[in-house]
This record gives C-alpha cells, sequence and structure tokens, in this order.
C-alpha cells in the first residue's frame, strides 16, 4: 500500500524480513517506485540534475526514513546497503518514507538499529519438539533454518506455551543445529555415511543449504571477461555484484558472468526477477559466445548468444535476434520468480527451470563453444544470480 504524504511518500511494505521478495535492494529502486505513485517525487526528479545511478546524487535532493512494524523508531537510510540491513533486521511489515530535502526527524543509524533488534532476538528463545525431543534454543538459531523460521512466522496465540513441533529425525536436526551454531559445514565430512545422508536429505527439504560440493560459480560483469574494450556504461550492478538492472537509458544492454562455463561437464545458476522494471519489464537470461562484444545490444544479437527472453510479456526463446513459439503459459513471470540456467557441456544443451522445475530446452547446440553467462535488460528490471548451485541430476 503507498500513499502520498505532505512531507512526500510512504510505502507500507506487507509480509516478513524473512521472505523479503519484493522489497527494494536500493535507494534507486524506492525513489522510482516514488515516482510511479507521488507527483512531488516526479517532479523533484524533473527539477534537478538527479542521477538515478548515484546514491550521493539521489541523497542531495531525497531523504529516506525506514520504521519497523510496531515501533516508534524512524531509521536513517543512507545507502544501498543500509536499505538492505534494514529489512533484513526489521522484520513484520517494514514501512518506508521517501521524503524531500533533509529530514526534520530525529533518527537511529542503521547500526544502532541492527544491533538493538540483533541484542532483542539474542534474549528470546524459541521452544520445538522434535519428534518427542524438547529442545530450547535462541530464536536467531532457529531461524537459520528455513523450514524452522517459516513456521515460527505464523501467529500464534498467546497463551499457547506448547513447543512448535517439527517432523524430523533428532539426529539429523541436532546436525542442523550445530551449522547453524557456526559449525563448519565440513563437520559433515566427519559422520557416518548413513546420518550423512539423512542429514543431506532433510537439510534440502527444510531449505538449508549444508552440502561442501559447490558448483560453478561467478559476479556479474559490466566489462567482457575477454576484451576489456567490450565495456556496458550503463549497467548497474549491485549486491556485490549479483544484482543486474540498466541505468537511466532506455535500451538494449548486456552484462557477462566474470568466468566462462567450464568446458565440460553440467554447470547450473539461477536467476531472480527481483523487480518487475516498471518502465520496461523486457528481459533475457541465457548465454553468449566468448566473441559477444557488443554489451549495448541483445545477448542474442549477431548469432552470438542465446536465451529464454521475457518480451512484451510474453515468454519465448531467443537465438539470432528472432523469438520462437511463446511459452508464457508454461513458464510464466512475476516478481520472485526464479530461472534456473542449465549447460551441458558435454551435450552441447542449454535447459530452463521454472522455480526448481525442469521447463525447456533450447534447440540450438552449443557443443564445443566457449561460453559466458548473460544477461540482458531493456529498462529498470532488476534481475538476481544465484551461483555455486550444484546441477540437477
Amino acid at each position: 500500500m503507498a500513499a502520498a504524504v505532505e512531507e512526500g511518500w510512504t510505502l507500507q511494505l506487507p509480509g516478513n524480513s524473512h521472505n523479503s521478495v519484493g522489497f527494494p535492494k536500493s535507494i534507486r529502486e524506492v525513489v522510482l517506485m516514488g515516482a510511479l505513485h507521488c507527483d512531488q517525487v516526479k517532479d523533484a526528479l524533473k527539477a534537478g540534475a538527479i542521477s538515478l545511478a548515484e546514491v550521493a546524487s539521489l541523497m542531495s535532493k531525497f531523504h529516506l526514513l525506514g520504521q519497523s512494524e510496531g515501533s516508534t523508531t524512524l531509521v536513517e537510510l543512507l545507502s544501498d546497503e543500509d536499505v538492505r540491513r534494514f529489512f533484513v533486521a526489521a522484520g513484520g511489515a517494514p514501512q518506508l518514507t521517501l521524503g524531500l530535502g533533509r529530514s526534520s526527524e530525529r533518527a537511529a543509524s542503521v547500526e544502532d538499529f541492527v544491533v538493538a533488534r540483533e541484542r532483542q532476538k539474542a534474549e528470546e528463545t524459541v521452544k520445538l519438539n522434535v519428534s518427542g525431543q524438547l529442545y530450547e534454543v535462541h530464536r536467531m538459531t532457529a531461524e537459520r533454518i528455513p523450514l524452522v523460521a517459516a513456521m515460527l512466522r505464523f501467529t500464534r496465540e498467546k497463551e499457547e506455551e506448547k513447543p512448535i513441533f517439527v517432523d524430523a529425525s533428532p539426529k539429523a536436526f541436532d546436525v542442523l543445529l550445530e551449522i547453524a551454531r557456526g559449525r563448519k559445514r565440513s563437520y559433515l565430512d566427519t559422520l557416518e555415511p548413513s546420518l550423512k545422508v539423512l542429514v543431506e536429505a532433510y537439510a534440502e527439504y527444510a531449505g538449508m543449504t549444508v552440502t561442501s560440493v559447490m558448483g560453478f560459480d561467478f559476479k556479474l560483469s559490466a566489462t567482457h571477461p575477454n576484451n576489456a574494450s567490450a565495456r556496458n556504461a550503463f549497467a548497474y550492478l549491485s549486491e556485490q555484484e549479483t544484482m543486474y538492472t540498466t541505468g537511466v537509458r532506455q535500451q538494449w544492454n548486456t552484462v557477462f558472468g566474470s568466468s566462462l562455463l567450464p568446458s565440460s561437464g553440467q554447470s547450473y545458476w539461477e536467476v531472480e526477477v527481483t523487480t518487475l522494471g516498471q518502465i520496461s519489464a523486457d528481459f533475457v537470461v541465457g548465454v553468449t559466445t566468448s566473441a559477444f562484444a557488443t554489451p549495448h545490444a541483445i545477448l542474442d544479437s549477431g548469432n552470438q548468444g542465446a536465451g529464454l527472453g521475457f518480451i512484451n510479456q510474453v515468454v519465448t526463446m531467443r537465438s539470432n535476434g528472432q523469438s520462437g513459439s511463446a511459452l508464457t503459459e508454461s513458464f510464466p513471470i512475476f516478481q520472485g520468480t526464479r530461472i534456473g540456467v542449465f549447460v551441458d557441456a558435454d551435450r552441447g544443451s542449454l535447459m530452463f527451470f521454472h522455480n526448481g522445475t525442469f521447463k525447456c530446452s533450447h534447440s540450438a547446440s552449443f557443443k564445443g563453444q566457449s561460453l559466458l553467462p548473460a544477461f540482458s535488460v531493456l529498462a529498470d528490471t532488476a534481475l538476481t544470480i544465484k551461483t555455486g548451485l550444484v546441477a540437477p541430476s
């Protein structure tokens, strides 16, 4: 729910920060959302020479305050990192207020806010009943197991004192708790083999990554790793080079993975649609050959790449600047959708997964080609990568 207020624009965010899909990840995103809903923000952008790609430029015109649900404490947000840290710590349904000029309110720093929240969490314990075995652990520890964190988010009656029931093997749960407390994942290698298999199976079910075997890992790069002259001047990378959107120019722009794909075996990564653009939602994810050298173009231009595109609200396979048959019904795209990209270098195949489920395979063969991950965005859609994943069997 968004509302214009006298001093600017206020955004009430639904849900819980532990599931922050849809929450803005940067000050730039907040300002763009404000411009869509508040004439004052829109007019302020038009009136001054403001760079949407530079936080300092935005903060010279606006101030941003955060407030957690049920709290009167205002938190001053001065950077993209402040925005992300605020949402992780806030909980509940937090609120942002984007105001013009300097804030007249006394506000806490993000650092003080996070410390206060963590102290509060450290004092909280939760009671769990794991198949008959009782546990009392710090809430912070329990929330590092995603399934348990989700169970804790459900509202419970205040007078309900009985422990939350978890249907799991206590032996496997003990190991997950040790990892949640900071034990290195190599600890798994010391376990008896059958227990290790049990732990890995339950960890997968509980949404907790414990495997020490990692897959293909890369960051995003605005510069072609093999050609320094091929640089995208309009790319906007954030989240430690894992999130990509464009700058202020509306045109096709491409960025690359920082590493070539392995020449043999299987590689897999996921792309989350963090924000569907308001100016244009269009994007393409896939691969390019190492010869691709036109980052201010779509990734499949010049027959140098291929991928899965979401253009004009239609999902298709793309290659050489052309679109195939519509796949939108079987591959719907929304904010929060995870697109899995699977490359089998030995077979030369390129496949795509929708929220973890295989959906389609590209008709072209890429066997023997030197490939890079690639991502094209037309305007203000934001894509976030997750790498180092084990390829699906």
